[in-house]
């Protein structure tokens, strides 16, 4: 097993906030949603004494939909996870550990928040569910760290979020 195991681990994570606000009695698949995120890295300085490397990274989800026919009712969903993780320092070098943490923590957490928001959506109403695509976060954290601001100790803050709008759960398949 320690063969295939990726240096890389995902160790735990939380929700910090979730918060829905309903008006629909179902989900029509011609619903547009709209899609928010956010994530701000909380990246490793050194290895604990254990030789491994931590880092957090919280992800901000927010989506919502508005009744095609129905003006005013709508659906919006708000979720924060936050996920530890780590590698040891024999593993990999601290730069790929936390570039690692941006693009594969951001994937794990983005996969758990979806699973999530499926779920809710699916129990807050009587028929549908709000899915959100898979995105490609290699790309997202690329568009991130081009807008990402250098700090005056020359480190880059990632957090920027991106948007994505205007896309109806049909076209998702």
């Amino acid at each position: 097993m320690d063969e295939i195991k990726a240096g890389f681990q995902f160790t735990d994570h939380r929700i910090n906030k979730l918060t829905v606000n309903n008006s629909l009695v179902g989900i029509s698949e011609e619903m547009a949603l709209q899609l928010s995120l956010a994530f701000k890295p909380c990246p490793a300085k050194k290895a604990n004494k254990d030789g491994l490397y931590l880092g957090r990274l919280k992800l901000l989800v927010e989506t919502s939909g508005q009744d095609p026919v129905r003006e005013g009712k709508g659906i919006s969903i708000e979720l924060e996870v936050e996920g530890l993780f780590c590698a040891s320092e024999d593993a990999m070098d601290i730069s790929v550990f936390n570039k690692m943490l941006a693009i594969n923590g951001l994937a794990t957490l983005y996969s758990i928040a979806r699973s999530i928001i499926i779920s809710i959506s699916a129990q807050c109403c009587t028929s549908g569910q709000m899915r959100i695509p898979m995105l490609d976060m290699v790309e997202v954290y690329k568009a991130s760290t081009e807008k990402a601001q250098v700090d005056s100790a020359g480190e880059h803050e990632q957090g920027e979020s991106q948007s994505l709008s205007g896309f109806t759960n049909d076209q998702l398949g």
